[in-house]
């Protein structure tokens, strides 16, 4: 299991901080107590992009795009049932999961459209995800999504720009710092700060060794590393 962990897509905290949600390209996904370090959950999830929480105990994972393989998927599993896949849904190129507890939604992006999905049937053992809303992209290839805080939106990056979605009108504007921006590779609004992180990259390649941070303008160089997606960390709270 430890291999399908080399490359990772994502690791974003859940629950305040407490835990730590981790999607690997490398075929891996993994929800993690931060004061412990004990793995709670763990599933194979071909070219894993993103991972999110869902009620009921569930965990959903979004299977990006492989040439041979089950990829191009949105996977729900129980949370204490590791690698048991309950239900999916193919989607192309999904790339985000967010759970949107105030209009019980699970947003999810991918090659063509941002999707609303209800939690179908989600007291029984055979749940699913229905489509609710669908908003068609303004470009191609959904890539990074993550919520605004304290607003109906989400900010979403595309091949060639990054978007504000309103959840409630399901309209898509430019972003004010980044709408022109291409291949932002993640980008994320601090609930705390309310400052913007993003990564771009550079070139033909997927990383970057370089962090953008706004108001106040500036940038954070890591010689070396290949940065895909980051993620602002809350202090962890107690249980």
């Amino acid at each position: 299991m430890r291999g399908t962990f080399k490359t990772i897509a994502e690791c974003k905290p859940s629950e305040d901080g407490r835990r730590l949600l981790i999607a690997s390209s490398s075929h891996g996904a993994a929800v993690i107590d931060r004061a412990t370090g004990k793995v709670e959950f763990h599933a194979t999830a071909m070219n894993g992009h993103s991972i999110e929480l869902l009620p009921g105990n569930r965990v959903v994972i979004a299977a990006s795009h492989v040439a041979n393989g089950t990829g191009d998927r949105l996977s729900v599993y129980d949370l204490d049932r590791s690698g048991v896949e309950l239900f999916h849904v193919d989607t192309p190129w999904p790339h985000a999961v967010i759970w949107d507890a105030a209009r019980q939604l699970l947003w999810a992006d991918s090659q063509r459209d941002v999707v609303g999905y209800r939690l179908t049937d989600w007291g029984t053992a055979a749940p699913r995800l229905t489509p609710a809303i669908v908003a068609p992209l303004p470009d191609s290839n959904g890539h990074d999504m993550m919520p605004v805080p304290d607003s109906p939106h989400l900010i979403l990056s595309t091949a060639a720009h990054t978007w504000l979605f309103d959840r409630d009108t399901h309209q898509f504007a430019k972003h004010p710092r980044l709408g022109d921006a291409a291949k932002v590779k993640s980008v994320h609004v601090d609930p705390a700060s309310k400052r913007l992180l993003w990564v771009q990259g550079e070139g033909t390649v997927w990383w970057s060794e370089v962090l953008h941070l706004h108001d106040p303008d500036t940038t954070i160089t890591l010689p070396g590393e290949k940065v895909y997606k980051v993620r602002w960390m809350p202090p962890a709270r107690p249980r």
